[in-house]
């Protein structure tokens, strides 16, 4: 995919674009970060459960 350069009118114009750009990166950042610690839980939630299950001898 070939990416054309953006051309911007003013050098506010620009410097708020990359304001924009970054408050977006942070903003999926932070959503990649939640649902990290969301797939750890249920993980270790998943791990604790199968090996409840295997000490019972239910399997």
């Amino acid at each position: 995919m070939k990416y054309e350069p953006v051309k911007y009118n003013s050098r506010e114009e620009a410097v708020t674009a990359l304001r924009r750009m970054i408050q977006r990166k942070r903003e999926l950042d932070k959503r990649m970060q939640e649902e990290l610690v969301k797939a750890r839980k249920e993980a270790i939630n998943h791990h604790s459960l199968a090996r409840m299950k295997t000490l019972s001898g239910k399997e």
